[in-house]
């Protein structure tokens, strides 16, 4: 998947998710999807 792989080839160095929860529902390159997708539907 595209976001997955420009995510871990250089945006997980420029962006963190700040949250005090040890087991996240839902991974990082999950939330950027919903955002892109929710921002390209808006």
């Amino acid at each position: 998947m595209y976001i997955c792989d420009v995510y871990q080839s250089s945006l997980k160095f420029y962006c963190q998710r700040f949250s005090n929860n040890a087991t996240p529902i839902f991974t990082d390159q999950e939330l950027l999807t919903v955002y892109l997708f929710c921002g390209a539907y808006q």
